[in-house]
């Protein structure tokens, strides 16, 4: 039992860094792309509207 323990901590830990690490990236690529700008402060309303404008372009022929 506790060989089974140590194996779904490490799974877990693994998870977390895995999922740390793809979210560090996903925000890079957002800065890179201009969604997110270091220091600017935008409402609730402007990130969504700039995330249906993002979609928006991505679905037109």
């Amino acid at each position: 039992m506790g060989k089974f323990l140590e194996d779904e901590r490490g799974a877990e830990q693994e998870f977390v860094r895995s999922f740390t690490d793809l979210s560090n990236q996903i925000h890079h690529w957002a800065v890179h792309k201009g969604f997110w700008t270091e220091g600017q402060h935008r409402n609730d309303g402007e990130m969504i509207a700039q995330m249906i404008h993002k979609v928006r372009d991505l679905i037109q022929p």
